[in-house]
């Protein structure tokens, strides 16, 4: 049986092998965070120390899936972690975050689920430092922890643009609120299955109803827009200018004056789009916010330490 991806430096994963095996025995992670989206999922496993030890990314599986991916590819550990986070598209019930939860148990001492857009908010404005957990910590599937009330150091707004689209913020006092997300067949404007959609419908072009293989157009589009296409440029305007709405909508939905945003997702990843949707969130008073691509790694931060309530 083939040994997980291993690294044992600070490595990116996005720089890592897919598929490539290495010894692990020198080093055992003590906390695993799991980063599951529309495309890939992403494994990091820290040491004590908040070092990266682990990694594995691997074609992401299905939520019903999903515990028995986890389970197969972390069989390597059972028993020796102590603790395990997992952000997962699909996920965004309460319900189903438990039903995941309970199905895990037995694989760390503490498991934390929570959505990928949770996730992928606290990397971004969840205060997580290396080697320290979330100030204070943060259940998400009950909202509290021993008892008093959610609290963050920061309020933002996060925007995701990748397969699908949302745009979710939070406020320190745990307010939160979402626009978009709705999924394929009811909306993800300005996502890169939109994008692909709409470059398809306006030229005629026929490529299937595969909602992955209609999403990866968007790379195409944006491309031929950066060239010049009139027609390219149309529509990426049209999907910047959604994403902003999206973001405006949360903005008023928690009354912020002020916004902090942040981004995540493929299509937000090119500069020359991103660009264009910052000129299109005008004249809106907001601070970018970097963003966290070490989403599994924020996670795995997150759970060291963390004890259950």
């Amino acid at each position: 049986m083939a040994t997980p991806v291993a690294i044992a430096s600070n490595a990116s994963l996005e720089a890592m092998t897919i598929g490539k095996t290495l010894d692990i025995k020198s080093s055992v992670p003590m906390a695993i965070g799991v980063d599951n989206g529309g495309t890939w999922i992403r494994f990091v496993g820290l040491d004590s120390r908040g070092r990266h030890v682990w990694a594995l990314k691997k074609p992401s599986p299905t939520v019903e899936n999903l515990p028995g991916f986890l389970k197969k590819h972390l069989r390597l550990f059972k028993g020796r972690l102590d603790g395990l986070a997992v952000g997962s598209r699909g996920v965004w019930k309460p319900s189903k975050r438990l039903a995941v939860k309970r199905a895990l148990r037995g694989l760390a001492k503490d498991i934390v689920v929570m959505s990928d857009v949770e996730a992928a908010w606290m990397a971004a404005f969840g205060d997580v430092g290396a080697g320290h957990r979330p100030r204070p910590q943060w259940n998400p599937i009950s909202g509290r922890r021993s008892g008093l009330p959610l609290q963050f150091q920061r309020s933002g707004i996060i925007v995701i643009a990748g397969t699908g689209s949302i745009a979710y913020g939070r406020k320190t006092d745990g307010t939160s609120a979402r626009a978009g997300g709705l999924g394929p067949d009811k909306g993800d404007e300005g996502s890169g299955y939109w994008i692909g959609k709409k470059w398809l419908e306006r030229t005629g072009a026929s490529h299937g109803k595969n909602v992955k293989t209609i999403a990866a157009l968007a790379h195409s589009v944006i491309l031929r827009a950066q060239r010049g296409d009139p027609l390219a440029i149309k529509i990426t305007r049209e999907a910047q200018a959604e994403l902003a709405m999206l973001v405006r909508d949360v903005g008023r939905k928690l009354g912020l004056k002020h916004v902090a945003v942040s981004w995540a997702g493929s299509v937000l990843a090119n500069n020359w789009f991103r660009k264009g949707f910052w000129k299109a969130l005008a004249p809106l008073p907001l601070k970018r916010q970097s963003a966290q691509t070490d989403v599994p790694a924020v996670l795995a931060r997150s759970i060291m330490g963390h004890a259950s309530g």
